[in-house]
């Protein structure tokens, strides 16, 4: 009697199961920034004959590209999050290239953002590259040079009605004296991103040509037709480091 009342209760317990331990649910999101190139307060237009800057030269744009990277999320307190591997090629007349999705970003407050306009010193020596910075997008020099950082081209006339002449500017280097790496610091204390499951994570930054040429210094295209760095290089990426600002955040 004992014994069988022993083998019952044994068969129930065998059919009991240990729930699953549940994942840790993932806690970082991502985040979307919108670049907006532009002329003032205009879309910037490919091709048209429409711009003038402070030296009086009228000029179009037909290509302007430029790397952003190593992205810095500022926190209330003046805490850096660093986003790895963030590097992206912004191409002004391409729009499947003017939004940035930031993925594994920290929940949380968020007043500032920081990032280069151009690529670090070690992935300009680093070998063969990945991503946006795969050599087939024409913005690699050599190993020794590294990359383009930005690449502005198009025709212009000067003040004086010169023939109609191209320029181009390729901005790059990253030795000193002429190191065009440059860093960029945007805040945006009225309008705090809040980063969370709930929230929209967007952003929208212009870039705004017009500071490119009309800066600390103004850039007469008949000094500056064709830039390969250097000196001159150096002179461009202290305008256009100022061009950025956030326009817009949606939380």
């Amino acid at each position: 009697m004992s014994s069988t009342l022993f083998f019952v209760r044994c068969k129930k317990d065998s059919q009991v199961q240990t729930p699953a331990t549940p994942s840790a649910p993932t806690t970082e999101q991502v985040v979307s920034i919108h670049v907006s190139p532009s002329y003032q307060t205009q879309n910037l237009l490919k091709n048209k004959f429409i711009y003038r800057n402070a030296a009086n030269d009228s000029f179009s744009v037909s290509k302007w590209q430029f790397y952003l990277s190593n992205f810095k999320f500022i926190d209330q307190t003046g805490g850096e999050y660093n986003i790895d591997e963030s590097y992206y090629l912004i191409d002004a007349f391409d729009e499947a290239r003017h939004t940035i999705r930031i993925k594994n970003v920290k929940p949380g407050t968020y007043v500032g953002l920081k990032f280069l306009v151009g690529v670090d010193s070690t992935r300009n020596v680093s070998g063969a590259q990945t991503g946006d910075l795969q050599q087939v997008y024409g913005m690699f020099w050599s190993w020794s040079q590294g990359y383009i950082f930005s690449k502005l081209e198009g025709d212009y006339i000067t003040s004086n009605a010169t023939p109609l002449q191209n320029f181009s500017h390729h901005v790059g280097g990253f030795l000193a004296p002429y190191n065009c790496i440059e860093q960029v610091s945007l805040s945006f204390l009225n309008t705090p991103l809040q980063i969370s499951s709930n929230s929209k994570n967007e952003m929208t930054i212009n870039a705004n040509l017009e500071t490119y040429f009309n800066g600390a210094t103004t850039i007469d295209l008949l000094s500056y037709q064709a830039v390969t760095g250097g000196r001159n290089g150096k002179t461009i990426s202290t305008n256009y480091k100022n061009m950025f600002s956030a326009t817009l955040v949606k939380n």
